[in-house]
């Protein structure tokens, strides 16, 4: 009879990955990075974990995420602080998430359940944010925390090698840019292109064509009002029209008031309508007397051929 003692024995946590891609085989680059903290580096994970519409796919992503997250602390050690937030209206959690740019997305298209699935990477006072954790960049997480972490712990702005059979030569960009990744994101830059001085350093050397399609000019109508807004041809207007980015062929009717809105091409907007942080995919039509207001921090999103 053989006796074991407990006290001999040590558990470790493992885990096996068993994903085609080794998704969640950490790096060496990740390993040496994180092994090379010297200051202690916060992320904060903000996960809205109670939400009762929240889809499957979100819900399995989210613990991959902190399974993720969990090698990371592994290797960091005390380095490495992880903190997790469950953002609900009008707490702290929302609040924190706000001030770390993370957003909310909306389950649906009236925006009345929104859910925070996003990092937030700190070290003293630098901060980077990954807004939303989409499913669709999974094979890219560890990069982009990897990246964020890197960025936050250096002064300096990371620089980024890509190892590769092609001849690929490296430009650094001093001007005007955007990474458009999320739905507010690509919200945020069309408001920027209202900006005059946006659209000189975008355009103002160096102009961007795109796809011609020749069309009578925008007809203004006599209850037409325009603000500080960027209008196609072949609109019609005779509504009032503020803040907001008209693709080709948009109607806005009599009476209609749109403010901070991405309409797209063909969009109909009938009269007594009223839109406001909205964006329309193209063909969108919506009936007399509507009103449609999205929150601030996200905008409400109609997909293409679909009436109201």
């Amino acid at each position: 009879m053989a006796a074991i003692s407990s006290s001999a024995i040590t558990l470790a946590i493992a885990r096996m990955d068993c994903t085609a891609d080794k998704l969640y085989t950490l790096s060496e680059g990740t390993k040496e990075t994180l092994k090379g903290l010297t200051d202690t580096v916060s992320i904060r994970f903000y996960y809205s974990k109670d939400v009762a519409k929240m889809p499957v796919y979100f819900k399995n992503y989210a613990m991959r995420v902190e399974d993720l997250l969990q090698e990371y602390k592994q290797v960091a050690g005390k380095k490495l602080e992880i903190k997790k937030l469950n953002p609900k209206p009008d707490t702290d959690a929302e609040d924190s998430a706000n001030l770390d740019g993370i957003s909310g997305k909306s389950l649906d298209v009236f925006g009345d359940e929104q859910i925070y699935l996003g990092l937030a990477v700190s070290c003293g006072n630098r901060t980077e944010a990954i807004p939303f954790l989409s499913p669709d960049r999974e094979k890219l997480l560890e990069y982009d925390l990897t990246r964020a972490i890197v960025g936050v712990k250096s002064a300096k702005k990371p620089k980024v090698g890509v190892i590769s059979a092609l001849k690929i030569m490296g430009y650094e960009e001093k001007g005007y840019y955007r990474r458009i990744e999320t739905i507010r994101g690509y919200f945020n830059f069309n408001m920027d292109l209202l900006k005059p001085g946006v659209r000189k350093e975008l355009f103002g050397t160096n102009p961007v064509y795109t796809k011609t399609r020749d069309s009578v000019p925008t007809i203004y109508r006599a209850n037409a009002k325009i603000k500080n807004s960027l209008i196609a041809d072949g609109c019609v207007i005779d509504g009032e029209v503020e803040n907001c980015v008209l693709f080709r062929g948009v109607t806005v009717a009599k009476g209609a008031k749109l403010k901070n809105c991405v309409i797209m091409q063909d969009g109909y907007i009938e009269e007594d309508v009223e839109l406001e942080n909205v964006i329309f995919d193209k063909a969108v039509t919506i009936r007399s007397h509507s009103r449609l207001v999205g929150p601030g921090q996200y905008p409400i999103v109609i997909g293409k051929n679909i009436t109201l």
